[in-house]
């Protein structure tokens, strides 16, 4: 997915904590993207999503459907796109793998927006988070729809949206946890 024709998960985290500026370039072609390539978490991330998935099946009993959802677009806000880890019941699985030594509530804190921003896109009402603590322990958090949280996520990130449909730079917001 061309990720300067809209606003996905991990965007939803930069927009939430403020970094407008940063990204608009971004979105706009002012700026390349990070080259990500070279990020051993993000590499270990990519590398082990297929066993995340495997794992969180066989620890849970929950199948997992449709791995690798890309392209979904929001119902309503074209600009809203996601691309999910996959499926699980009437719910959405996105996985991680992470510092062995991450606090839960961390981890809970960081990917929050983008489980958020994709049961907005998807309109379920839940998703799950799998995680891989380095190599020594997985955890999965269940994390409902918080319709006031995703008011304010695409109310956000329609304004930052109006930046780059409008290419005018905007200033970075106050954070919201």
């Amino acid at each position: 997915m061309d990720r300067t024709k809209g606003i996905g998960g991990s965007d939803a985290s930069r927009i939430m904590s403020g970094d407008w500026f940063a990204l608009w370039q971004e979105k706009t072609g002012r700026q390349a993207p990070p080259d990500l390539s070279a990020v051993l978490q993000v590499q270990m991330g990519i590398f082990t999503e297929e066993l995340n998935r495997r794992w969180f099946e066989t620890q849970t009993g929950l199948e997992i459907g449709r791995a690798g959802c890309t392209d979904l677009v929001h119902r309503e806000k074209e600009f809203m796109v996601g691309n999910i880890d996959g499926w699980v019941l009437d719910g959405v699985i996105e996985c991680k793998h992470v510092s062995a030594f991450a606090k839960d509530e961390d981890i809970l804190g960081r990917y929050y927006p983008q489980v958020q921003h994709y049961l907005a896109v998807t309109a379920t009402p839940r998703g799950f988070l799998s995680v891989f603590f380095g190599n020594h322990r997985w955890e999965f958090f269940q994390i409902e729809a918080d319709a006031p949280y995703q008011g304010e996520l695409v109310e956000r990130e329609t304004a930052f949206w109006w930046h780059v449909d409008h290419d005018v730079p905007p200033k970075n917001e106050p954070a919201r946890p």
